[in-house]
């Protein structure tokens, strides 16, 4: 179903590597861990707005979500204003472009070990958890405004921006925020005047900043 409604919004098709993703997402069972040294072709942001918006396609996604797996996807994914159906789940991914999810409204989101670019999520919905476990990030992390109603996970990541690392400014999360378990971040840390439920967890973090504060938290709530 999923492959036959991509070819009728697509010109060309969906390449083997999209229509992979159409079947991973599509079924039930866990899939496999990809290998770290396995290609990784592209995969059409146009093709993941597409699939993650339509309201078409969201009855056959199974509720484990939309999953890319060692995949490159070239230029911005826009998703900016959108109500996204499934939970993302992108896994050894590359990010090319930056990820653009302003306002936007989503179960979760969960991007684990994979190369970005940026994150700009000002005022983003996620009705469940967001993790950046072991992301690595060149820009800023924008989550300003945000409303989070599970945990933020950032483990292992490894932030470096030239202003901001991660700006959670305001930001409302409904579990706890983790910044530990080997963490990394050159530019500040900012949570000014956040909100967060559970706790705040740096065990093992590492915050360098040239110039500014590693981590300003003025009139957060903890």
């Amino acid at each position: 179903k999923l492959i036959d409604l991509a070819k009728a919004c697509f010109d060309p098709p969906p390449t083997g590597a999209e229509e992979k993703v159409l079947h991973d997402s599509a079924s039930s069972e866990d899939l496999p861990e990809p290998d770290e040294k396995a290609p990784r072709p592209e995969i059409r942001p146009e093709f993941l707005r597409w699939l993650a918006t339509d309201p078409d396609a969201a009855p056959h996604i199974d509720p484990k979500g939309l999953r890319v797996y060692a995949a490159t996807i070239p230029g911005n994914l826009d998703l900016r204003e959108c109500r996204i159906y499934p939970t993302l789940d992108f896994h050894l991914c590359v990010f090319q472009g930056v990820i653009d999810l302003r306002s936007a409204e989503t179960r979760g989101l969960f991007l684990d070990s994979s190369l970005v670019r940026g994150i700009v999520a000002d005022r983003v919905i996620v009705h469940g958890p967001l993790f950046l476990r072991l992301v690595q990030s060149k820009d800023e992390i924008r989550l300003p405004g945000a409303k989070i109603e599970g945990n933020l996970q950032c483990n292992g990541a490894k932030l470096k921006a030239k202003g901001n690392a991660l700006n959670a400014n305001g930001a409302k999360i409904g579990g706890d925020v983790f910044l530990a378990d080997g963490f990394e971040s050159e530019g500040e840390i900012c949570l000014l005047g956040a909100k967060i439920n559970g706790d705040l967890s740096c065990s093992g973090a590492k915050l360098r900043v040239k110039d500014g504060n590693a981590l300003h938290a003025d009139g957060a709530e903890i």
